[in-house]
């Protein structure tokens, strides 16, 4: 029966997509705005199953700015990067003992990378903070 229904679908999908064609759509344009809107719906999904879960706040900010600095650092943007640092700092204080005993020395070693503007220290411990946050998840 699966594999009927999927013939079939499959079927409708080439009968649309050729119809389209004739009728002067550009079906790439049409392509692409469906894998946005599709991502867009993926993301909205992930954030929601984020607060369904009960991530807690300290812990999806500390994630989100290790993906942040990582981005900037790739960038060489430091000035961004010591704002996005400090962020992480504070909101690294709202974790609990245990956690924040698992990030100490990466923010330490994170710190001095982005003070001496070292871009491949910075990007390899940022990313570590961010693989920590997502354990903590």
């Amino acid at each position: 029966m699966f594999k009927v229904l999927t013939t079939f679908s499959l079927v409708i999908v080439a009968g649309c997509s050729s119809s389209s064609k004739g009728s002067g759509t550009d079906t790439t344009k049409v392509a692409s705005t469906s894998k946005q809107a599709a991502s867009a719906e993926i993301t909205e999904r992930a954030a929601d199953s984020i607060q369904v879960v009960g991530v807690p706040a300290a812990v999806g900010d500390v994630g989100t700015h290790g993906e942040d600095l990582y981005d900037v650092a790739k960038a060489s943007n430091w000035t961004k990067a010591g704002a996005i640092m400090d962020s992480l700092d504070k909101a690294a204080t709202a974790l609990t003992t245990g956690e924040r005993t698992q990030l100490t020395g990466v923010l330490d070693t994170l710190r001095k990378a982005v003070a001496s503007h070292d871009r491949q220290g910075a990007i390899e411990t940022a990313n570590q903070v961010t693989f920590i946050a997502a354990h903590l998840t």
